[in-house]
């Protein structure tokens, strides 16, 4: 785990800091968003936690608004 904490902060400090640099409020904020939302599914598996595929979710999503695909 302590790689990928290694990885996702290498990122951030190539990628967030040069926008917090240019003070660019948008996309720090669109950086961030994806950041966590990857941070996080990155971290679950590795402390041992079953995500469930995402194609379930949306078979399941489309399934109760009467879609199928």
């Amino acid at each position: 785990m302590g790689w990928i904490l290694t990885g996702f902060a290498l990122i951030a400090v190539i990628d967030l800091v040069p926008l917090i640099l240019q003070r660019r409020g948008r996309a720090i904020a669109a950086f961030l968003t994806v950041f966590v939302i990857a941070l996080t599914i990155a971290v679950l598996p590795a402390l041992g936690v079953q995500i469930p595929p995402v194609l379930t979710f949306f078979d399941k999503l489309f399934k109760s608004i009467g879609l199928s695909y």
